[in-house]
């Protein structure tokens, strides 16, 4: 379950600055492998989507941001980049809202990618997580297609099941009020029977 129903309120609820201290363990971004360094006397880079905007030429400097949901840090920058065709944490791979319904990456997407993080980290670097992006959401489309063919088949086989069951209850009734029926015709020939036999014997005592 997407822990946001749109892409637009994940961006404006879903992510915080992550702020690192002068004592904090240096991490590195998930996505480009480079380290995460923040100074917080740095003016923040960040619209009010918490989705930031590169303003600097230097790449030593890699804003962070967490996700809320699910808590990991990443570059901002990098996170930008990834939720332009993803909609999962690149980490965890918690959904964080619907992806986009038959919607193929465009070249467009790729330019806006390498807007946001060729200046920065080089173009054949992006273009590699790029590759790497594309191919991990051609796996998700491949497996999210055959579990809607395994559902599809268990309600078919179940339908089928149901149907037989229901046959099957409907031949018993059917076979149970024949043989009852047969039992009352054949209880009526004893009694028309025995009957006669009374009868019979009164008449021969008169």
């Amino acid at each position: 379950m997407a822990a946001y129903p749109t892409k637009a309120l994940f961006e404006a609820d879903g992510l915080e600055p992550f702020r690192i201290n002068a004592y904090a363990v240096s991490q590195v971004c998930a996505i480009c492998c480079h380290p995460l360094i923040v100074n917080p006397s740095t003016p923040d880079t960040t619209n009010n989507n918490n989705i930031a905007h590169p303003t600097r030429s230097s790449s030593t400097f890699h804003p962070a941001t967490r996700i809320k949901p699910c808590g990991h840090v990443l570059g901002a920058e990098c996170l930008a980049a990834w939720l332009t065709t993803g909609h999962t944490c690149p980490i965890c791979a918690r959904t964080l809202f619907p992806a986009a319904v038959n919607a193929p990456v465009s070249q467009r997407d790729i330019n806006a990618i390498l807007d946001v993080g060729g200046h920065i980290f080089g173009e054949g670097r992006v273009m590699g997580v790029v590759a790497g992006l594309l191919e991990w959401d051609a796996v998700q489309q491949q497996q999210a297609v055959r579990e809607e063919e395994r559902v599809e088949r268990e309600n078919r086989d179940l339908v089928w099941w149901d149907d037989n069951e229901i046959m099957d209850w409907g031949g018993g009734g059917e076979d149970e009020q024949e043989e009852g029926e047969g039992e009352g015709e054949h209880d009526d020939a004893e009694e028309d029977f025995d009957g006669g036999d009374e009868e019979a014997y009164d008449d021969g005592g008169a």
